[in-house]
Parts: structure tokens; C-alpha cells; sequence
């Protein structure tokens, strides 16, 4: 009889729920390895933990994230005033970035 850890376990239903929600792709990708590099924080959850968590509305926060970073045109950094960064859009317009140095953290990767 093969004996499963706690990790392992939780690991598992996670697996199983995420790859249940339909499309998401890179989002469902994204969380996925998460969990996988994070396995040993598991051991402070219980069954219950994971079965009331909406594991879709994370994946699909996820998912808009990368949706978002299709439309980036480029990242505005600026050397002595970090604080002015902007992420211009496609479309003209842009979003605030202070701080962010690369394009995945000013989406929010």
C-alpha cells in the first residue's frame, strides 16, 4: 500500500481542480507551477482549505493578466525618477508603473 503525504495530497486536489476549469491556458499554466515551487506550504492547509478556495477566479485573474500583456507596447522607464515608469498600450493609452523595471511587473506577473 502506497502511503501519500499531506503535500502530496493537497497537491493533487489542486491539480485536479484547476485542470477541471475550461480554456485560461496561460493562467491555469501560471498557477500550476505555483503551487508545484510552493508544495511545502500546503502542510499548513487542511482538505477543507482547498475545497472552499475559488481556484477559477484565480486562474481567471491570471489569464486577464497575460490577456493584458498582448496589448503592451512597451514600458517607459525612466533612470533617476522610477516613480514616473509608464505601460503604454497598443492603443495610445497607458498605466502608472512606479518602481516596475520590467514589462511582466508592471502587469502584475
Amino acid at each position: 500500500m502506497k502511503v501519500i503525504s499531506k503535500q502530496n495530497y493537497l497537491y493533487n486536489k489542486i491539480v485536479e481542480k484547476i485542470n477541471g476549469i475550461k480554456g485560461n491556458k496561460h493562467g491555469k499554466n501560471d498557477r500550476l507551477q505555483y503551487y508545484k515551487e510552493n508544495k511545502s506550504r500546503l502542510e499548513n492547509l487542511s482538505k477543507n482549505d482547498i475545497d472552499s478556495f475559488d481556484f477559477i477566479s484565480e486562474v481567471k485573474r491570471y489569464q486577464a493578466k497575460y490577456d493584458e500583456l498582448k496589448k503592451v507596447d512597451k514600458l517607459e522607464r525612466h533612470a533617476y525618477a522610477p516613480e514616473l515608469n509608464k505601460l503604454w498600450f497598443k492603443d495610445g493609452t497607458f498605466k502608472i508603473a512606479p518602481g516596475c523595471t520590467t514589462i511582466y511587473k508592471a502587469v502584475g506577473l
